[in-house]
């Protein structure tokens, strides 16, 4: 994570989901340790009913993380289907580059340069 991070850009930003037992808070503490700006996106979970909606609402925020990045960088578990991918399926549709990391972990570490 810290050669990933090391070697972005002056002006780049993390764009993260902020998972908090994930590689986004691993990509958030370099990006900071390095300097850079780091955006993290929690899900707005105020008023959840049942798991559906919270499904939903992850699901929402997965696409603010795709629309806020210009290229996506994903940590992949072949063996899981989930966030991550839902985030990366949301990436592409939107036309970003996706650069999939096949890892024994499901997270993402979107990247986008300073506006």
């Amino acid at each position: 994570m810290q050669a990933l991070v090391g070697g972005l850009a002056d002006g780049d930003v993390i764009v993260s989901g902020d998972c908090p037992d994930s590689v986004d808070k691993g990509a958030a503490e370099a990006g900071r340790a390095h300097g850079l700006q780091v955006v993290e996106y929690l899900p707005d979970l105020k008023g959840v009913r049942n798991r559906g909606e919270s499904a939903r609402r992850y699901y929402a925020r997965n696409q603010i993380v795709a629309d806020d990045c210009v290229r996506m960088v994903a940590f992949v578990d072949p063996a899981r289907k989930g966030g991550t991918e839902d985030t990366i399926k949301r990436a592409h549709r939107a036309g970003k580059a996706v650069d999939g990391l096949t890892a024994p972990m499901r997270r993402t570490l979107p990247i986008e340069p300073r506006p």
